[in-house]
């Protein structure tokens, strides 16, 4: 074998081998959130700094993860004295507060808005309606 071709060889070898152990490497780290082993908080703690956050009883929660499985944030749903309902997100990296959001109240009653009239569309010189 010529010196070139072990040269070559020698070459496309080391870059195969780096390429193995950069994915092993990148493959094993959570790639977006906090690998459920290793968050920084518990449901319970983020429970606690969300209710510290918004006084009430919580109606819902949930966690919300990457493709991975890494839990992201949690979310919780909150009912206040004042029978206002906010959702609170908690970082699961952090544990602190991402956002809080008033949400829109549902009336039982209320019917859904009719829906609007489409306008009148110009077309070669129509009016088509």
């Amino acid at each position: 074998m010529s010196f070139k071709k072990r040269i070559t060889a020698a070459v496309m070898a080391a870059a195969v081998l780096l390429g193995i152990s950069t994915f092993n490497r990148i493959s094993a780290a959570p790639k977006h959130g906090v690998s459920k082993r290793s968050a920084a908080i518990s449901l319970e703690e983020a429970r606690k700094v969300a209710l510290k956050r918004v006084p009430g009883t919580v109606e819902d929660e949930f966690a919300l993860e990457d493709d991975d499985g890494n839990a992201v944030s949690f979310v919780f749903v909150i009912k206040d004295s004042k029978e206002k309902t906010w959702e609170v997100q908690i970082g699961a990296a952090k544990g602190d507060i991402e956002s809080v959001e008033e949400q829109e109240s549902e009336d039982e009653d209320s019917e859904d808005p009719p829906p609007a009239e489409e306008p009148p569309v110009l077309f070669a010189g129509v009016l088509l309606t």
